[in-house]
C-alpha cells in the first residue's frame, strides 16, 4: 500500500481514485466504477448491487490493475443495472465499504415531460 513495505498485518482501507461516486449515465453507455484497496493479508473484494453480489459475465467485467486499484465495468448499461452499488473489502482483519448510486436512464427519460410514453422492455 502507498509504495512503502509493509510489516505485520493490517485491516482493509480503501482509497476511491475518483472514480467511485453517484454516476448517471444513458442506456448503452459503458459504466466504470473503481476503487484503490489496500491490506494484509491481501483482502478479498465483492461488488453487490442493491445489496446483492454483482456477477461477472459479458456486461459486468471485473479486473484487478498492477497499481491496487479495482475495477468493475459495466458494458451497455440497461436500466436494470440502476441502483446503489457497494464495494466492500474483507480480510481477516476487518471490513470497509464504499457505495455510490447509478442512474440508468432509458431515451424517453430525456424526452419533454406529459403525455404517454411507451417503455420497451429488453
Amino acid at each position: 500500500c502507498h509504495g512503502r513495505p509493509y510489516q505485520g498485518h493490517q485491516a482493509p482501507d480503501n482509497r476511491a481514485p475518483g472514480s467511485f461516486s453517484d454516476q448517471s449515465v444513458m442506456e448503452g453507455q459503458e459504466v466504470t466504477m473503481s476503487v484503490r484497496v489496500c491490506g494484509q493479508p491481501k483482502p478479498m473484494l465483492y461488488w453487490l448491487r442493491d445489496r446483492v453480489t454483482v456477477k461477472s459475465g459479458a456486461r459486468h467485467v471485473v479486473r484487478e490493475r498492477n497499481d491496487d486499484t479495482f475495477e468493475m465495468t459495466i458494458k451497455s448499461a440497461q436500466k436494470s443495472d440502476s441502483g446503489i452499488y457497494t464495494c466492500k473489502i474483507i480480510n481477516e482483519y476487518g471490513t470497509k465499504q464504499c457505495e455510490a448510486a447509478l442512474q440508468v436512464k432509458g431515451k424517453a427519460d430525456t424526452g419533454p415531460t406529459g403525455g404517454s410514453v411507451e417503455t420497451f422492455n429488453l
